[in-house]
């Protein structure tokens, strides 16, 4: 599956977007601040790619400009009780920071998730202290719910602080009224 925006392509991940994905995620900033430990190698990341990203909830973010691989963006279903409810997670190099990216990417991947995907709720979160994320997160629309404190974050091998917001569909239409004719 392939969603675009006007600067990026939304694509599943490929075995090939091994050596750019390596480049971008061996930053020391990166991982940490996702709960994964920076990847060492190339090998690790196409390994990495081919256990973990190749599910039809990942993307790579690709922009048009360049065809460069820049970050990655999920849509995860990790609420097997309910199918509408996903949490969404993701990830930019650290050179592409600053530039709504990832707000980009997100706008579109709320615009899929709601009206193609049947999803009712979207769950996101960030480590406490990510103000970051945090501006994203709240620049989206979505809504604070609680902080976890003190979670165990195994990849990670230490324990942080997690905060957690979620967006309905309702509050979503609410904020761009011009898709309302759909639903």
């Amino acid at each position: 599956m392939v969603l675009e925006t006007e600067r990026l392509i939304l694509r599943n991940w490929e075995s090939d977007d091994a050596p750019a994905f390596y480049n971008l995620a061996k930053d020391p900033e990166i991982g940490p601040l996702c709960g994964w430990k920076p990847i060492e190698s190339v090998q690790q990341a196409r390994a990495t790619i081919i256990m973990s990203l190749y599910s039809s909830g990942d993307f790579a973010i690709i922009l048009k400009e360049t065809q460069q691989v820049i970050g990655g963006i999920s849509l995860k279903y990790n609420y097997p009780v309910d199918i509408h409810v996903s949490e969404i997670g993701y990830w930019l190099g650290r050179d592409y920071w600053g530039n709504h990216y990832i707000g980009e990417a997100m706008e579109r991947l709320l615009e899929y998730a709601f009206l193609v995907n049947g999803k009712t709720t979207l769950w996101i979160g960030h480590y406490a202290g990510n103000e970051r994320s945090k501006s994203i997160i709240v620049k989206a629309g979505f809504t604070y719910v609680r902080t976890v404190y003190h979670t165990y974050q195994v990849q990670l091998e230490e324990y942080r602080d997690c905060v957690l917001y979620k967006l309905t569909k309702k509050h979503w239409l609410d904020l761009h009224p011009m898709y309302k004719k759909y639903h």
